[in-house]
């Protein structure tokens, strides 16, 4: 069967997973497939997206008139929510081909219809490109008023380029400073300088402004040396610029070169009243704590917890510096901190983690009657919350209560691992073990105990599940809308910015999360579709199938070798389902 006539016989909704088809490998696919389906399917969404599926082949093979014209339409605004990707790719295509006075007006269309587009900002840049190529330069720095005014290097250096062209060179000068210092460290900065330098202008910072945000740009970047040296200059030249915010990036910037004379100088230099000064507290211990100066780290958070005993500051601190033990092997300092923390804050989720070690070592030391205790708090205390260790703590909480001689117990522990992990590993161990003790008269009756204790908060922790509450709304819904359409015809990498656009204001939303895991899957990324939608639904592999939905279960589990399975599983006497 001819291609023409395959399309004339499905439907729309066939057509669309034919262009995903044709599209699913990263792969451009040959225009004429694409132009049946456009053809046949012209007065519909999917065969709009062929339009502009073809617009980018055009674009991709250097044919920018061509793609200019194919785009030059108003079907994507009737039949699409991408018209902005449409503007922006004509515009693109536009100034590719020299057409810069039309490239202009498609830019700022763009900008002015679409400004909430993660391609607005972009469309700017390119609109004052084009004006510079073609002679209006005099229009750049009220069109990039908006970026220039928060020191925007790209739009810094444009408009310095249209002070050029315009033989402005005060106002030239004045621009280029402000790349060099907003952009330091980018190529922006770096072609600043060399221009800087060609007009005989020496590079000293003439503001306190100036040096502080080439510092703090330096400082954003993790470029802490050279960060260091602007900072010092700022402090030498301009005195009165120290503030208690510059000085815990001071104080950060010497922690992370592992200057701690220097980093305990401009702690003492933060007022108590200061709210810098409680993260101080935080950076300075922890700075200790990588230098391996303990004994500074211990004298540090002892101070911090008299001065600041209610800062959410202060477990962090401890867990933070217990890590850092943790990394160096250090186990007793490790011991300490856990201890510290688990002792002052025992009800903080932050010591969660800190609190399932500290009982962690308890088990390795075969301290049985202390580890089942603390394994049973953790999962009473924590694991509403914070679920990373749930597992591993019901079925050890259990497996040292009975070590322990604390059957009722590690029957109730048993039980609720089982009913929650039944399908995993530690609910597998936990079906051995109550055969065992069933077999052996133990675990017939449930041991009723106390609601309050920690036992059965502990139990009852063990059987829920954990799922992000939705926070998206009609804004990031749009973009995941906007997501589909362009993954319908390959372009996954702007389909993938339209949904990271979205998690920035619903970063755990399971909509937003299932929107990116079906793009990742459509690539065939199974470990990166899991990996995204885990972020809504950390507790996955526990879950119920009616706790889920099945496009849900779908990414969590996908059967692509259900045959083989099946096969194996027969000739080794094994259940399918159970080895799936």
């Amino acid at each position: 069967m001819s291609c023409s006539a395959f399309v004339s016989q499905i439907t729309e909704e066939q057509a669309a997973q034919t262009l995903r088809a044709l599209t699913k490998d990263g792969k451009l696919p040959p225009e004429n497939a694409v132009l049946e389906i456009e053809n046949r399917f012209s007065k519909t969404k999917t065969g709009v997206l062929a339009r502009l599926l073809r617009a980018y082949i055009h674009f991709e093979a250097n044919d920018f008139n061509g793609a200019a014209q194919i785009l030059n339409s108003n079907v994507f605004r009737e039949k699409t929510t991408i018209t902005d990707y449409a503007l922006w790719l004509r515009g693109q295509s536009l100034q590719q081909a020299g057409n810069h006075a039309e490239a202009m007006n498609v830019f700022a269309e763009l900008v002015r219809d679409f400004p909430d587009s993660i391609r607005a900002r972009e469309s700017k840049i390119l609109w004052a490109t084009s004006a510079l190529q073609s002679g209006q330069a005099d229009r750049v720095p009220s069109f990039l008023k908006d970026l220039n005014d928060k020191n925007q290097p790209d739009a810094l250096l444009l408009t310095a380029k249209s002070y050029e062209a315009q033989m402005n060179q005060a106002q030239s000068i004045n621009f280029y400073r402000k790349v060099y210092f907003y952009g330091a460290g980018t190529d922006a900065s770096r072609e600043a300088e060399t221009k800087l330098t060609a007009l005989g202008q020496i590079l000293t910072a003439q503001t306190a402004e100036e040096i502080q945000a080439r510092a703090d740009r330096f400082y954003d970047a993790k470029k802490y040396a050279e960060a260091q040296t602007a900072y010092s200059n700022l402090i030498i030249s301009f005195p009165n610029a120290i503030t208690p915010t510059l000085n815990l990036k001071r104080l950060i910037t010497f922690a992370n070169l592992r200057l701690m004379s220097e980093a305990q100088g401009v702690f003492n230099m933060i007022p108590l009243s200061a709210n810098e000064k409680a993260e101080g507290f935080y950076q300075l211990a922890r700075g200790y704590a990588n230098a391996r100066l303990w004994a500074q780290a211990r004298t540090t958070i002892e101070e911090m917890r008299k001065k600041f005993p209610a800062s959410d500051w202060t477990p962090k601190t401890f867990v933070a510096v217990a890590a850092a033990a943790r990394d160096a092997k250090n186990t007793l300092e490790e011991s300490y901190f856990l201890r510290s923390v688990v002792a002052s804050y025992p009800n903080a989720v932050e010591v969660a983690g800190g609190q399932f070690e500290l009982a962690w070592l308890e088990h390795k030391n075969n301290n049985l009657s202390a580890s089942s205790q603390m394994l049973t708090e953790h999962l009473a205390r924590y694991v509403d919350r914070d679920t990373t260790n749930r597992g591993k703590a019901g079925y050890w909480a259990a497996r040292d209560s009975e070590r322990a001689a604390k059957t009722n117990e590690a029957c109730a522990l048993y039980d609720a691992v089982l009913y929650r992990y039944g399908a995993n590993w530690y609910g597998y161990l936990a079906l051995q073990r109550l055969t065992t003790l069933r077999g052996q008269g133990k675990c017939k009756i449930a041991s009723p105990f106390p609601a309050d204790s920690p036992v059965a908060k502990a139990v009852a922790n063990l059987k829920t599940v954990t799922v992000a509450a939705e926070t998206s709304t009609a804004k990031e819904m749009e973009r995941a809308e906007k997501s589909e359409q362009l993954s319908t015809i390959g372009l996954f990498d702007w389909a993938i910015d339209e949904l990271q656009e979205a998690k920035k204001t619903a970063q755990n939303s399971p909509n937003i999360n299932l929107a990116l895991a079906r793009h990742y899957r459509f690539r065939g990324d199974n470990v990166n579709a899991l990996l995204a939608l885990a972020k809504s639904y950390p507790d996955y592999s526990q879950m119920f199938p009616e706790e889920m939905g099945r496009e849900e279960w779908s990414i969590f589990y996908p059967l692509t070798n259900w045959n083989d399975i099946k096969l194996w599983a027969k000739n080794r006497n094994l259940d399918s389902f159970t080895v799936a």
